[in-house]
């Protein structure tokens, strides 16, 4: 009996420590691949935050542009403005980087949804870029003046400011609250609320390694003052309306020939503020051409002349180099 207990107390003293080291090594686990993931998802917030800031500081267009070509293959640090010398790393890369991690069993869940999150923004892009290439055949058409195409990416939604988007569904202003419905309803917001709810678990789950919950590097989150520069009336709207309310034509059922040849301006019109905005989205590019009534403003009320402006931004163009064109979409054959 003597023996027994002896042997008993032996194994006791045995199985106490690796027990302790078990738990040991997969807290450290847990931190090791929470402080990594974060990494990764901050490195998004960064991509995202850029996206936005594209928008209020070079225009719709400019943002369309720089999504298209930069989500998932990232921004470059020497191709447009407002990019850090460090750039942005692209969605294929920090992808990448996450299913790369080691992840331990209890925060398995976590990586795998959090990998689906990814792939499927991945598609939405895709989807977008797609889109687009449709769109950009119907240029001659009404439909491309009095509609956008249909976007996919919404950067400035975030999983910690999807409350404010609810709340403008509900909201009665300048743009109607259908306008945010659909943006609330988008595949997008969807998967900031999924994102949203892994983080959750994911903080339920370090909080019983005592461990706090997951915050990742800068932030996800875009105020309310930037949101407030982010929507316009024409994305609503179309910018044939918009332009035809400036003119004093809109809801006009006739229009006389001068009336008709004064709403034909807003093709070209609208082309050359596409073609501004993308190029002062590049690099040593500054044009300052933004807001789309500001713009056309001038050449309804006839302070300006579309003609001279059409010459002055072919100018641009064939002054630009290949490089410049080719980040502006603005390439052409010799």
């Amino acid at each position: 009996m003597k023996r027994l207990v002896i042997s008993w107390l032996v194994l006791l003293i045995v199985l106490v420590p690796m027990t302790g080291c078990g738990t040991n090594t997969e807290r450290e686990a847990i931190i090791t691949f929470t402080r990594q993931a974060l990494e990764i998802e901050g490195k998004r917030n960064e991509l995202m935050n850029y996206f936005v800031t594209a928008k209020t500081e070079l225009g719709a267009f400019a943002q369309r542009l720089i999504v298209n070509r930069c989500f998932s293959l990232g921004v470059k640090p020497d191709t447009y403005n407002y990019v850090p010398l460090s750039g942005f790393a692209g969605m294929y890369e920090l992808q990448g980087n996450l299913s790369l991690l080691t992840c331990p069993q209890s925060l398995q869940p976590i990586k795998d949804t959090l990998l689906y999150i990814y792939n499927s923004e991945i598609q939405l892009h895709q989807s977008q870029c797609e889109i687009d290439n449709i769109y950009k055949r119907s240029k001659d058409s009404q439909l491309y003046l009095s509609s956008i195409p249909e976007t996919f990416i919404w950067p400035e939604v975030t999983k910690d400011n999807i409350d404010y988007w609810k709340q403008m569904t509900n909201t009665v202003a300048i743009i109607p609250h259908s306008y945010y419905l659909r943006k609330f309803e988008s595949k997008w917001v969807n998967l900031q609320l999924l994102r949203r709810d892994v983080y959750i678990k994911w903080s339920e789950i370090l909080e019983q390694y005592g461990l706090d919950k997951p915050v990742p590097s800068g932030t996800s989150a875009v105020s309310p003052a930037i949101i407030s520069t982010i929507d316009k009336p024409e994305e609503y709207y179309g910018y044939l309306a918009i332009y035809l309310n400036a003119l004093g034509l809109g809801g006009k059922n006739y229009l006389t020939p001068e009336e008709n040849y004064q709403k034909a301006q807003s093709s070209p019109l609208l082309s050359m503020f596409q073609i501004q905005q993308r190029l002062g989205a590049v690099k040593g590019y500054k044009l300052g051409v933004i807001d789309w009534v500001d713009y056309a403003l001038p050449f309804v009320n006839g302070k300006a002349n579309i003609k001279t402006q059409s010459a002055n931004t072919l100018k641009e163009i064939l002054n630009a180099t290949q490089k410049t064109r080719e980040l502006a979409d603005l390439t052409f054959e010799p």
